[in-house]
């Protein structure tokens, strides 16, 4: 194995979370994302399948949206998980794939590859009742994901001709982070 400091930037490991090692890497999109998160991610719905209960379920997604998963099929299985939830119905694997299903975004050809996600959400969760901990580093992430995307936009105004433009969007980026509304 090379040394740390020969490593690529975006294959750098570090230590965080309380000791867990991490690996940084670029997206498609060309942001930084931290493994970890998504690991957290799949513990965090996987969890919440174990907790069944719908009122149980609404309680645990409170404060989460699609937007804080970054894997599509993450976001895909946290929207029917939340749906059901919130619709009162009580959550459990083969209910959520039967609904992931009949949702028409998962053509039929991955029909298997559905049903096999939502075994290893379930299956794979160390421990279920840690779910605030994997909440808690999916709300992390996704704020700073949020940051580095803000940063970008205010940096792409700076570079226009009209300070005050760029100035605006400054302003109205960062109000977006903090939850004002002008």
């Amino acid at each position: 194995m090379r040394p740390e400091h020969d490593r690529a930037p975006s294959a750098r490991n570090a230590r965080g979370n309380n000791g867990h090692t991490t690996t940084t890497s670029v997206s498609a999109d060309g942001l930084r994302t931290r493994e970890s998160c998504g690991t957290a991610e799949r513990h965090m719905l996987g969890a919440v399948l174990h907790l069944r209960a719908a009122g149980a379920v609404t309680a645990a997604l409170e404060g989460l949206s699609e937007a804080d998963f970054t894997d599509p099929q993450l976001r895909h299985v946290f929207a029917v998980i939340n749906a059901t939830a919130s619709s009162g119905m009580d959550v459990d694997p083969t209910t959520i794939v039967a609904l992931l299903i009949r949702s028409g975004r998962v053509p039929e050809q991955l029909h298997p590859v559905a049903t096999g996600l939502v075994i290893d959400l379930v299956c794979s969760v160390p421990v279920p009742a840690s779910w605030p901990h994997y909440k808690a580093l999916i709300v992390t992430e996704s704020g700073r994901r949020r940051a580095v995307e803000a940063g970008e936009r205010i940096s792409q105004a700076a570079l226009a001709d009209d300070p005050a433009v760029a100035l605006r969007v400054a302003i109205t980026e960062l109000q977006a982070l903090v939850g004002v509304t002008p």
